[in-house]
């Protein structure tokens, strides 16, 4: 439980917010305004700019005013983890970090000195322009600052990353020495392929502006060809089938798996991510679990024999104690299939399920993703009977949304592993 003794601010930022600072700043990356975007990200929602939330941060502690009259000083923020919309934002006493209660967190630093940090780095020049006319706007130091962070996140979001970028950190460095007039200049280095992180500064008026940014991991998905001897035993299937979160990731390769099939009745539901497929034997609907789990129920009526893969996932994040988390874990993993079973058994004679589990089961370490993930296949497993067949496999890391890592670590996909490995292929399709 969070003591608001010890914050002094708890401030919020609306997607409003967020589109109107869009406009200001120019930087209209997707991944701040569009919730497909987002959804489809490591984040799994939209994040808000961080250069706003620096701004709204030097607001509401009054930071910028206590510092104004120094002659020089560095103001230093690093970002560990992105920033959501709507949820409440808390700064500590101290003014040195900013956090979500599951989200966002930001340290923040600041000398009393100039600390430059890239002095030693060969940048090369990428943007220069001219502000002859930058009079018409307030010629605050407040002011200056802020129309340079506007600039700085359009470049990033906008220019170089561009669409995949992410901001690490921003160092602030002010001196009434520094005379760099209305050329404000963009420098950047990205100094090795393999090592996805930019280093960047700004240079302009009395302010050398320090950054680093990251290219977003991004997913790639390559067409892998199903074998003939799993194809094969795909068009034997008879068997009625539910997919349930058949809209990316497993649950959507699964279902592509599965296209070959053209007799079967085939049922598969999304929640975002639409699914494009149109074959006559192939029903395609949207399903929100959380919100409208019930919705399943006219469709459940219609078999008395059925087989269901459950893919349903949040979005995974290692944690371990967060209350949070293994509220959503509980939810997906647990109470949701159990709830989905037991409505498929009021309605089915027969019943065969399809489990995912994880291999990060047997890791020493222990997070609260394994923990409901094993505790998911205890109670699960209970359903078995001489009617209901449970089947429950242990994944290795594929290829989805859930695994990208800022390095690139060349995992196979799902179809790939139902094509090499007997014990994928014997638990997908034989129950």
């Amino acid at each position: 439980m969070i003591k608001p003794t010890y914050f002094l601010q708890k401030i919020k930022i609306s997607e409003k917010e967020g589109l109107k600072y869009s406009k200001e700043s120019g930087d209209i990356n997707k991944i701040h305004l569009e919730k497909i975007t987002g959804y489809n990200s490591i984040y799994g929602k939209k994040i808000c700019h961080g250069t706003l939330v620096f701004l709204k941060y030097l607001d509401f502690t009054n930071k910028f005013k206590k510092i104004s009259k120094l002659s020089e000083y560095s103001l230093k923020i690093n970002y560990l983890k992105a920033f959501k919309y709507n949820e409440n934002i808390y700064i500590s006493k101290n003014c040195s970090k900013i956090f979500q209660k599951n989200d966002g967190e930001a340290y923040v630093e600041f000398y009393r000195q100039n600390k430059i940090d890239f002095e030693g780095k060969k940048l090369n020049l990428i943007r220069k322009f001219n502000f002859k006319n930058f009079q018409k706007i307030k010629n605050s130091n407040y002011y200056l600052l802020r129309f340079i962070l506007n600039n700085l996140s359009k470049y990033v979001g906008t220019i170089f990353p561009g669409k995949n970028a992410i901001i690490n950190s921003i160092n602030i460095n002010y001196s009434i020495n520094f005379n760099f007039q209305n050329t404000f200049k963009i420098y950047s280095k990205q100094e090795s392929r393999n090592i996805p992180i930019i280093y960047n500064k700004i240079l302009f008026k009395n302010f050398i502006v320090e950054f680093t940014t990251f290219k977003r991991p991004e997913l790639f998905l390559k067409k892998t060809n199903v074998l003939k001897l799993v194809r094969k035993q795909i068009i034997k299937t008879s068997i009625p089938i539910l997919i349930i979160g058949a809209g990316n990731g497993i649950g959507n390769e699964v279902l592509n798996i599965f296209r070959y099939n053209k007799r079967t009745p085939i049922i598969a539901t999304y929640n975002l991510n639409k699914i494009s497929i149109k074959q006559k034997n192939i029903k395609i609907f949207q399903l929100n679990l959380e919100k409208n789990i019930n919705k399943l129920n006219k469709y459940l009526t219609n078999f008395k024999h059925l087989r269901i893969y459950y893919f349903a996932s949040p979005k995974i994040t290692i944690t371990k104690n967060n209350k949070y988390n293994i509220k959503k874990f509980s939810d997906f993993y647990i109470n949701y299939p159990r709830k989905i079973i037991e409505m498929t058994l009021k309605n089915n004679n027969y019943l065969e399920f399809f489990y995912p589990s994880t291999i990060f089961i047997n890791n020493q370490i222990i997070s609260d993703y394994s923990l409901i993930k094993k505790k998911g296949e205890r109670i699960i497993s209970k359903f078995k009977n001489n009617l209901i067949k449970i089947n429950i496999l242990r994944i290795h890391e594929i290829n989805t949304k859930q695994n990208l890592s800022l390095i690139n670590k060349k995992l196979p996909s799902f179809t790939e592993k139902i094509n090499n490995d007997y014990e994928y292929r014997n638990k997908l399709l034989n129950f």
